[in-house]
């Protein structure tokens, strides 16, 4: 059933989680440089805060690919599309601004750009190898991080390349 009707810019991605009150957005801009920000929309009121502006990676090449978020915390990643390297970051949030960008963890072209998924108070993200690349027998890993914290675990591996990006459930995920 339909539970609001929102207006947001053309052109901009929406990633909402089941039993939170707010979804990310992936926001395009008008310029080359940041080519998209992060923005928080409000589910009860449908209000879009960007809170962030740009990539936290500071290289030039560097732009925000993805984001989740739930109402503890918000994942995104970043990669460089001219290098092949990929960066995966994690912040706690209030609804209108967020924690100190913390990354945890990065790569290049050997792996592909990890999918995301958050649950609970904790960030979720898979790496895959690159199924054509040098990596592509290595096993493939989901991890996880406490929103605000640098504290990465491997929560499951597998032998070659996952199936499926992990899904929200709200309170845990499904791989």
């Amino acid at each position: 059933q339909l539970e609001g009707e929102y207006q947001l810019p053309y052109g901009t991605l929406v990633w909402a989680t089941p039993q939170s009150t707010c979804a990310a957005c992936l926001l395009p801009t008008d310029s080359a440089s940041p080519l998209t920000q992060v923005g928080l929309l409000s589910l009860s009121d449908g209000t879009c805060t960007t809170v962030l502006g740009g990539p936290a990676s500071q290289e030039n090449g560097f732009d925000i690919y993805e984001a989740a978020c739930n109402d503890s915390g918000v994942i995104w990643t970043e990669a460089n599309c001219l290098t092949g390297q990929w960066r995966v970051y994690q912040a706690t949030h209030s609804g209108t601004s967020i924690g100190s960008p913390v990354l945890v963890d990065q790569g290049e072209s050997e792996y592909e750009i990890p999918s995301i998924a958050v649950a609970g108070g904790k960030a979720f993200w898979q790496v895959l190898p690159d199924a054509n690349g040098t990596a592509s027998a290595e096993d493939s890993l989901l991890k996880a991080a406490t929103f605000g914290q640098s504290d990465v675990a491997e929560m499951w591996r597998s032998t070659g390349r996952m199936s499926t990006p992990p899904y929200s459930t709200g309170d845990g995920i499904v791989i």
